[in-house]
């Protein structure tokens, strides 16, 4: 299969993967909220979160193997990789180690955390959760090189397709288990088997399909201080998104309790699809744009590129966000009932300032490229200390509303204006027409936003089948108003192209 071709399965895969996995865990949380009741899930939300920092040991060390693989591939020096990977497998050896170490650590002070807001069951429940989720994440750090190399063979469709299996197993497995009585904990124990498996299928493709070789008796230890001096930017990256997407759900554990956490939680599975979507997208770039900035090509290349990924992602991340705008409350009480009531503000504050950055996001990767993500870690980090101190306050007076009212401000201060100023400013992209290309794209939202209020303010939401007759014909007016005055030649004729196919002609 050729490689354009192949990004745009990947691509198609990416999105079956992520409407799929929406549609499946919506009824399977909400199925999940009730089996376990707003504690336990709450309680499973806190220890996903707490493990969740020792994803921060992999140092950011996924992108460095793509910076530092695509110059042997573009200089015709093929032969170093089987070091080169040797050498990355070594470190995500360790670090999985370490992992092992620290989750145990941490599984064995959960008690003394959160010994004020939570019950002496609940603590122990944690505890036994924030074990089996840290060897679930220790795992996954040697996953991580098997991952890049499908990825740096642009090996999409193969890539979507073991996610994709991932997205179905893991909702369906676990509504058989709840639905025979277990818990919490075979939950979790049943996400860990899933990664075994999948560390299992790469390594299969990577060696028998792909070829690729490990070497580790001509490893050049002295790339270390490159590959840190790269990746310890990503590192503080990762630290603040760590800080921004979980570090609420700790404050609620430690000022508010269980309850109001699963009500974050709610609003934050909404959050994490919608960031995917965007990143669906990008994924596929990742290769091409580290090619295209070690060949050093000029900086309207690439803003063309910044520009056009933007436009496309935007005219996704709209739609989604303005149907959550207007049918997000009915949404949140049909599947969670009146107690996340709540989610429905949550989701707003968290999903409507993260636009920003997710139309992009190609731009993240522009600047890794170029090595030029410095900046972007130490704004990231300076908003993530305010976030922090802004949250703690808002938190315990206003519970998940606040905590995320914190974020919204960070991620609108960061974004929305530092970020833009370094684009333009500093890296030369043309940020400029990357914003009126997105207000001329925004004509196409006038119209169905004129309907959205309609229901938002006089038609009464009470059944599923009025929620999805309503979204139905949300999603149409909204794309035939696009078609006629948002979308430009280049996006109509990717539409066309495929139905044209099968038989449908568009205007």
């Amino acid at each position: 299969m050729n490689k354009p071709n192949a990004k745009k399965i990947g691509v198609l895969l990416s999105y079956t993967s992520l409407v799929v996995g929406c549609l499946i865990h919506f009824f399977y949380n909400s199925y999940m909220l009730r089996a376990l009741g707003e504690s336990e899930h709450g309680i499973y939300s806190l220890a996903n979160s707490f493990a969740g920092y020792l994803t921060l040991l992999g140092l950011g060390m996924t992108s460095a193997y793509i910076r530092f693989q695509s110059p042997l591939v573009v200089q015709k020096k093929e032969g170093e990789i089987p070091a080169l990977n040797g050498l990355f497998l070594i470190m995500y050896s360790i670090m999985a180690i370490v992992a092992v170490g620290i989750g145990f650590i941490l599984s064995n002070n959960v008690e003394l955390i959160f010994q004020e807001n939570l019950t002496p069951q609940e603590r122990s429940l944690a505890k036994t959760l924030v074990l089996i989720m840290s060897v679930n994440i220790a795992l996954s750090f040697p996953t991580n090189i098997f991952t890049s190399l499908v990825s740096a063979h642009e090996e999409f469709v193969f890539q979507r397709l073991v996610e994709l299996s991932r997205t179905i197993l893991n909702p369906c497995v676990g509504f058989l288990l709840l639905a025979m009585g277990y818990r919490s904990v075979s939950i979790s124990v049943l996400a860990l088997v899933l990664t075994v498996l999948g560390l299992a299928v790469n390594i299969y493709f990577c060696l028998r399909i792909l070829k690729e070789r490990f070497s580790f008796r001509n490893v050049k230890w002295g790339m270390l201080r490159q590959i840190f001096s790269y990746s310890v930017f990503i590192f503080i990256n990762q630290i603040v998104n760590q800080i921004n997407w979980s570090t609420d759900k700790l404050l609620l554990g430690l000022y508010v309790g269980a309850a109001q956490i699963s009500v974050y939680e709610v609003a934050s599975l909404i959050n994490n699809y919608y960031s995917n979507i965007s990143t669906a997208i990008v994924s596929v770039f990742i290769p091409r744009v580290h090619r295209m900035a070690e060949e050093q090509e000029d900086n309207g290349a690439l803003s063309d590129l910044f520009i056009r990924v933007g436009r496309v992602q935007y005219l996704i991340m709209a739609l989604i966000c303005t149907v959550l705008i207007f049918l997000g409350r009915p949404f949140f009480h049909l599947f969670g009932g009146e107690a996340y009531a709540e989610s429905y503000y949550v989701c707003l504050l968290l999903i409507i300032p993260v636009t920003i950055p997710l139309i992009q996001n190609i731009g993240i990767q522009i600047q890794q490229a170029r090595n030029m993500h410095r900046f972007r870690s130490w704004v990231y980090l300076g908003i993530s200390v305010i976030n922090i101190l802004i949250s703690i306050p808002l938190c315990q007076r206003w519970g998940a509303v606040g905590a995320a009212a914190g974020t919204a401000v960070s991620l609108l201060a960061g974004n929305g204006v530092l970020m833009n100023w370094y684009y333009g400013k500093k890296m030369h992209l043309d940020i400029k027409s990357f914003w009126l290309q997105i207000l001329k794209i925004s004509r196409g939202i006038l119209i169905p936003s004129v309907f959205g209020v309609i229901i938002l303010i006089c038609v009464p939401v009470c059944s599923l089948w009025a929620f999805i007759g309503l979204t139905a014909a949300y999603v149409v007016l909204y794309a035939v108003s696009m078609w006629f005055f948002g979308m430009n030649v280049e996006e109509k004729e990717m539409v066309r192209k495929p139905l044209s196919k099968i038989g449908i002609r568009l205007p």
